[in-house]
């Protein structure tokens, strides 16, 4: 029996901590917005559900979805909770697929950039975004 025509599996393998481990494509996505510096939350609490990460600053969620994901089942629960998010006030919602994540955490970045482009939001490029060191003063022997 599989998760899509069970939810009481599904729910005993939530109990049981198998969905609080961080996944690979969660891992590739979080270490990209890290080397652009971008702020993301992890596993950020909405109403009854969790985001797998969170982009405060311009409250979009971002979701990394496995194969569960495709089937009708799935999608059909996915359109439920972006609903239920939407109403929650979340404003920007993306699902990436976890594979292309994983193969090419660059590319999920800029889909979610896109996405909030396309809407409008205005996005920092990383020059403003970085902050100029200060000069380091000179050390002298004395």
């Amino acid at each position: 029996m599989t998760t899509e025509t069970n939810p009481w599996l599904h729910a005993a393998q939530r109990r049981l901590g198998r969905y609080n481990r961080e996944t690979l494509g969660e891992r590739a996505y979080r270490l990209h917005c890290a080397t652009l510096d971008l702020d993301v939350i992890e596993q950020y609490p909405v109403g009854k559900f969790r985001l797998d990460f969170f982009h405060k600053q311009w409250n979009c969620a971002v979701e990394i979805d496995g194969p569960l994901h495709e089937t009708a089942y799935g999608q059909r629960k996915d359109r439920q909770r972006d609903a239920a998010l939407h109403r929650a006030g979340i404003r920007h919602i993306v699902r990436l697929g976890y594979r292309a994540t994983v193969q090419d955490p660059a590319g999920a970045v800029a889909r979610v950039l896109e996405h909030l482009k396309a809407r409008g939001v205005v996005i920092p490029s990383p020059e403003e975004t970085t902050t100029p060191l200060a000069p380091t003063p000179l050390l002298h022997d004395s």
